[in-house]
């Protein structure tokens, strides 16, 4: 579990955003969303500086959704900011455009305008699998790949807004893995990254626990209830389809500090043969990403 303080956030996006005009993306960035959060962000940064946390979390009370959307938008996007250092700058640009486009609202979006968010999300997976020295690349079909001694997992990235569109996105996932590895080398396989953020959190709550391991605990019991919903509804993962990230964004607040974060948290589960080749493979990725997790918890203790 990675927690970012309010703070950060506010600095993380500061320093993407203006990589982004370091690409000649200035005028995207200032007709962007990410300036309306910014502007929230920093109202939220105020209560707390002078009110404290009480006020802090009244702030966020008075318009959720923005703060949500602030505060969850922001630290992702920061998040990338080294996996997008260490890509080659023609290859970022055309998508950090169309990260930089959609509504401010969720409520507004649609089809036609969530592939900002989508290709934002896409960047996320990335960026850990990058800080987990597995070699990422963005693609469109696979949207993410990488390699995991020295064979290629294709990985597909959705975010449902709604429980009721989870099952129908998963199953586009699925069908579309199956399509990639048919013209995939040999030895490769498939995984699904599925984001949870807005099936755990509707945009209006803060996330409170007692310690780290608690709030692990209350984020991967919530996880598994979506997993075993979405098991329930007959969906078959073809052949070569190994796993499942889990990840999921949401503001938190540590009730033994009273310190607002926020938090990210992944959860890897197998979805093929146990004791398979396949199962030990997917292993890896998790070891992966694990010993990345631990690394980044290290360096904020240090």
């Amino acid at each position: 579990m990675e927690r970012v303080t309010w703070d950060s956030v506010l600095l993380g996006l500061d320093e993407t955003l203006s990589f982004c005009r370091a690409l000649e993306l200035g005028k995207h960035v200032d007709s962007s969303r990410f300036l309306q959060h910014r502007t929230v962000l920093l109202r939220l940064m105020g209560a707390l500086a002078s009110g404290g946390p009480e006020m802090a979390r009244a702030v966020f009370a008075g318009d959720p959704m923005a703060s949500f959307l602030a505060l969850t938008e922001a630290v992702e996007l920061g998040g990338i900011l080294p996996f997008l250092k260490a890509c080659k700058p023609e290859t970022v640009r055309r998508k950090l455009l169309e990260v930089l486009q959609g509504p401010a609202q969720v409520t507004a979006e649609d089809q036609n305008t969530n592939q900002g968010r989508n290709i934002l999300f896409e960047f996320n997976v990335a960026a850990k699998l990058c800080d987990a020295k597995l070699s990422p690349q963005l693609g469109d079909h696979p949207d993410v790949s990488c390699s995991v001694d020295g064979r290629e997992i294709f990985i597909e990235c959705k975010r449902p807004l709604t429980l009721g569109g989870a099952a129908q996105a998963m199953g586009r996932a699925f069908r579309q893995l199956e399509n990639d590895l048919k013209e995939a080398p040999a030895g490769a396989r498939g995984a699904v990254a599925f984001s949870v953020s807005r099936l755990l959190n509707p945009g209006n709550q803060i996330l409170s626990y007692t310690d780290e391991i608690a709030g692990k605990e209350a984020l991967s019991r919530r996880i598994g209830e979506v997993s075993s919903f979405l098991g329930s509804r007959g969906l078959t993962p073809g052949p070569g389809i190994v796993g499942i990230l889990w990840l999921v964004i949401t503001p938190a607040v540590d009730r033994r500090t009273g310190v607002l974060t926020c938090t990210q948290f992944m959860n890897v589960e197998p979805i093929c043969e146990l004791g398979s080749t396949d199962e030990r493979l997917f292993a890896r990725l998790y070891e992966g990403l694990r010993f990345m997790w631990d690394e980044k918890k290290s360096r904020d203790r240090s």
